[in-house]
């Protein structure tokens, strides 16, 4: 059917007829995909296109340079009353990168996708630091949910400005790093951050999420391998956090923290060190704040190989940013069968 057609059918005509309160509160709830509801009401009708147009960049999904590039321009264009983001889920690796296609054979398709280097031969991927940060200066005053997936660009992109109205955030930990003398800006509204671990998370990570994430209440680190920089540094932060000190303000992470979720990599599950702090952790914490949950099974290499693993790990990322966006817990909704230790809890001594 085109666009064309659609103009005449019973289903236009019936969202023709309805006030347009109602169709601002219907596309609020229905444009939280990945851009797909936003561009298809577009095609329902002239009416329907110009009601919808507010919201249509409401959600988006923006995988590698070029669509970076697109956007950016396209951003650059619109009014900006009809550009507002308010949940924004960005790789700077093409889709073909990151996801299946639905019935496609992986093995094949991992095959393929090493053998033909995608992202490596992109020619515009030298200008996509410029395209995020152009976005970024775009969408940052209205920004409430964001994923950010820097898989080439992740040693030049820090979080460069303040994003007020931030409430959930997803990024690798090694952007939490200070690049150069400059100061990771404050995200105030900032309430729930998941970290995923890259590379290594180094020492400044704790401090560094006090200082993005000042009003903090949920946190959850993914990926952790007990091995690299960082991991005694946040050990040591929730030790603190545990002893209650009298000056709350003293506590490496923030006071505000009511859920702290750690996952290490299934590599790590025999490294008595990490796992045993970390399930001790747990198991000490009246406060039943730090929850120790099951390994993800993840190699290292994935991430550049891209084994099923890596990929669907990364497909559900996506999944769970979409359903955040309809209001749904995505990655916090945590059940007793994804824990390993809690407070007084561990599933290795309850076993039957």
């Amino acid at each position: 059917m085109s666009p064309q057609d659609t103009h005449d059918t019973p289903a236009a005509s019936a969202m023709d007829g309805c006030p347009i309160e109602i169709l601002g509160l219907i596309f609020t709830l229905a444009c939280v995909d990945d851009g797909y509801t936003g561009r298809a009401l577009s095609l329902v009708s002239k009416h329907i296109r110009g009601v919808s147009r507010k919201y249509a960049f409401q959600s988006i999904a923006l995988y590698g340079s070029h669509q970076l590039s697109a956007f950016a321009a396209l951003l650059e264009r619109v009014d900006p009353q009809h550009g507002r983001v308010r949940n924004l889920y960005l790789a700077d690796r093409r889709r073909v990168w990151m996801e299946y296609k639905p019935g496609q054979d992986k093995t094949s398709w991992i095959r393929a996708r090493v053998t033909e280097d995608f992202h490596i031969t992109d020619p515009a991927r030298e200008y996509s630091s410029d395209a995020i940060l152009s976005i970024f200066r775009r969408t940052a005053p209205t920004l409430r949910t964001l994923t950010l997936l820097l898989f080439d660009r992740y040693d030049e992109m820090a979080l460069s400005m303040p994003f007020p109205a931030l409430q959930e955030l997803t990024i690798y930990g090694s952007l939490l790093n200070h690049h150069g003398n400059a100061e990771i800006p404050q995200c105030g509204a900032l309430q729930r951050l998941h970290i995923v671990q890259d590379f290594s998370l180094r020492k400044s990570v704790p401090r560094a999420v006090s200082i993005v994430a000042p009003s903090l209440t949920h946190l959850r680190i993914s990926r952790l391998v007990s091995s690299g920089l960082g991991s005694g540094d946040i050990v040591h932060g929730l030790e603190r956090m545990l002893q209650q000190p009298e000056d709350a303000a003293s506590t490496v992470f923030p006071p505000s923290l009511k859920h702290i979720f750690i996952q290490m990599s299934q590599q790590e599950v025999f490294d008595c060190d990490g796992k045993v702090q970390l399930k001790d952790l747990a198991m000490r914490d009246a406060g039943k704040r730090v929850t120790l949950l099951k390994p993800h099974l993840w190699n290292p290499a994935d991430s550049f190989t891209g084994r099923d693993t890596d990929v669907e790990y990364y497909m559900s990322i996506k999944v769970q940013w979409e359903r955040r966006n309809a209001g749904l817990e995505g990655i916090w909704d945590v059940k007793q069968s994804d824990i390993l230790a809690s407070y007084e809890y561990c599933a290795e001594e309850n076993r039957p």
